[in-house]
């Protein structure tokens, strides 16, 4: 047994199955599957992290019937061509002593009709917030369809050889919807009264119970909490755990909260607390027998283990930690755990891309949802090894650093600061923000156990280049500030982003950003004004302020926490010009300008210029010359860190 963490990978029971550790990969949307099947990057994606130590995994949802299409690429696990993928995936899991499970859902009313143009399905006849669509209301007929649906879908899953179901009725889901009176406004015996909203998903439970038999596993997904007025409460769910628990229809009970009127609190980014939904598994636990599982933000087996220890949980649901590290409980249970790459919860490479109808990624692990075609665990030697020169210490270079050596070539890094991280170093100083100083901790890390030659304070030139004669040269010195097109941006004071940051003083107290760029860099420089007591305004010429924090689950509390801070936010408006105390702007909506008095500071938040006068003074003087990252074109840093990546492992 782990002495450091006992709990953590003592076995546990869950009904006919015994996992040999308390760590799950929970279920969570890919966009992996092909023509509505799974495809071999689920068999390559769950392998991975089998091979890596999790004692039990669970599959993306499994759709059980035909009105279910909540977006496109959904698998229609009713389909009996599921089953070849079902088994290719359970194969691979078995093979490293871990459990699976399949998740069957059907999302109700959370759906679009615009995929198939046929009617959603759901208790009431309510718009889901985000969808904003009428659902038909199921009468007894439709609700005997699913029931059949849900079953058949089961017996796929003996037949694929998972270990048994789990159900989703949590954040997404038709059963949660008929447990939820905000949801469910029926009048016959499926609406009401506690005993009637819990009918239909008794009826489905019962139901899989008698399919899946004495040898399969058999669980419930449940949203301790709906967070919403007139929603279930994590009293009301006690109820509906204990209900279950009493009629012998479960073997756990997993965790979650939320739904679509809160999304930020089912996928809570770097903006919420560590284990903030574990007081719903808390409270669930201490009415039900069966075991219960905690999710949401656990990221470190320290953290893991005291959730275990003070009895809040029987296990932990860790899904982002190990789609940034699938050697999350392998490294943990061999006492490496302080070599775990750490989840920061940018939801920038997962949930922001697969909410974007793309396939899940990790701006850290260019790796995840990739591993059948980076063969992680087959990195082959390079066959010449050469001398590679990295210029920059940010995370291109580091990853490019990193990868290079792993390949065997011996490789230098040279970066003129006397510290690694380039930019990140001055993103990280921001409110909310301190995390992302782990993706250089990260990157550091594991590029001290590489033959990785750093050198800090070094300018790179022509002349050095020269004497050094390397083999590879990949170029990654970032980016800088553009000049402004704005009239009046050349006063002393206007700021850069950069310079705010980097320590300039702010002159005054009234402070004007004006943001072209929508994400977080105007909103954490507008945070960051405010904490100092500055009187903040931000500029947009969008409809909102930073409207790509939606995609990152961001942008709700970005907003509670702005009108909180007396932050003004101005939209639909251009900047015409900058004075020397106002800024007259103009509304592109209704053609009125306006002036914009008392301004003390302007802060521009533009996009940035790359960086790359080197890379065309040393161009061609080795036989291999790349540039990657904000100085091949300033992206977001999964770009920077993704081709650090691939180049790497092609030199």
């Amino acid at each position: 047994m782990n002495t450091e963490f006992p709990h953590l990978f003592s076995p546990i029971r869950l009904g006919p199955i015994t996992l040999k550790n308390r760590i799950v990969f929970p279920a969570h949307l890919t966009n992996f599957a092909e023509n509505h099947l799974p495809s071999d990057r689920h068999t390559y994606y769950y392998g991975e992290r089998a091979r890596g130590g999790a004692g039990l995994i669970i599959t993306e949802e499994q759709s059980v019937h035909p009105t279910d299409v909540a977006y496109e690429k959904l698998i229609d696990a009713f389909d009996s061509r599921v089953i070849p993928g079902y088994l290719r995936m359970t194969t691979e899991v078995h093979k490293f002593g871990g459990k699976i499970l399949a998740q069957l859902n059907h999302n109700g009313q959370q759906g679009s009709s615009a995929f198939t143009r046929r009617a959603l399905w759901g208790p009431s006849s309510v718009p889901d917030p985000l969808f904003r669509e009428i659902p038909k209301a199921m009468d007894k007929a439709d609700m005997q369809e699913v029931i059949r649906g849900f079953c058949l879908v089961a017996e796929h899953t003996i037949k694929g050889r998972f270990d048994g179901c789990e159900v989703q009725s949590s954040h997404s889901s038709l059963l949660r919807q008929f447990m939820s009176p905000l949801t469910n406004k029926r009048t016959d015996e499926y609406g009401g009264s506690f005993t009637n909203r819990m009918r239909f998903p008794i009826e489905i439970m019962t139901a899989l119970r008698r399919v899946l038999g004495k040898h399969h596993a058999l669980g419930i997904r449940l949203s301790g909490d709906e967070l919403v007025d007139g929603g279930l409460t994590l009293d009301d769910m006690k109820k509906v755990a204990a209900n279950l628990d009493e009629l012998h229809l479960i073997d756990f009970i997993n965790t979650s909260t939320a739904n679509f009127h809160n999304l930020f609190m089912v996928e809570g980014s770097m903006h919420v607390p560590l284990g903030y939904n574990t007081y719903a598994a808390a409270g669930l636990k201490e009415v039900v027998g069966v075991p219960v599982f905690a999710a949401g933000r656990i990221n470190a087996p320290a953290q893991a283990e005291r959730i275990l220890t003070n009895g809040q949980a029987d296990l932990v649901c860790i899904a982002r930690g190990q789609i940034c590290d699938a050697e999350f409980a392998n490294k943990t249970l061999e006492g490496r755990h302080q070599e775990i790459r750490q989840c920061i919860a940018c939801n920038q490479g997962c949930a922001a891309r697969t909410g974007l109808n793309r396939d899940l990624g990790c701006l850290q692990n260019p790796t995840s949802g990739r591993e059948g075609i980076f063969k992680t665990h087959s990195l082959q030697k390079a066959e010449n090894v050469k001398k590679v020169m990295v210029v920059g210490g940010g995370p291109a270079g580091l990853e490019v650093a990193k990868e290079a050596a792993r390949r065997g070539h011996r490789v230098t890094l040279y970066e003129r600061a006397e510290k690694l991280g380039g930019q990140i170093n001055l993103l990280a100083r921001v409110p909310n923000r301190e995390e992302f100083s782990d993706v250089i901790r990260n990157q550091t890390q594991e590029i001290e156990q590489l033959p990785v030659s750093i050198l800090l304070g070094v300018e790179v030139t022509p002349g050095l280049v020269e004497g050094e004669r390397p083999d590879v040269i990949v170029v990654a010195t970032g980016s800088e500030a553009a000049p402004s097109y704005l009239a009046g941006a050349d006063q002393s004071h206007v700021l850069t982003f950069y310079e705010v940051l980097a320590g300039r003083e702010v002159p005054g107290d009234n402070v004007l950003i004006i943001d072209d760029i929508g994400f977080h860099q105007g909103t954490s420089i507008a945070e960051y004004l405010a904490y100092l007591n500055k009187k903040v305004s931000i500029l947009s010429a969008g409809l909102y302020v930073a409207p790509d924090l939606m995609t990152t689950m961001d942008i709700q509390l970005w907003y509670r926490r702005a009108l909180d801070q007396g932050i003004e936010m101005i939209t639909n408006s251009i900047v015409r010009t900058i004075g020397s105390d106002s800024v007259t702007i103009f509304n592109h909506y209704n053609g009125q300008e306006r002036v914009l008095n008392d301004i003390t500071a302007v802060v521009l938040v533009g996009h940035p210029k790359p960086r790359e006068e080197l890379y065309y003074q040393i161009k061609g003087m080795a036989p291999e010359v790349y540039r990657i990252g904000d100085c091949l074109a300033p992206r977001k840093m999964e770009h920077a860190i993704y081709e650090g990546f691939k180049v790497g492992r092609s030199i």
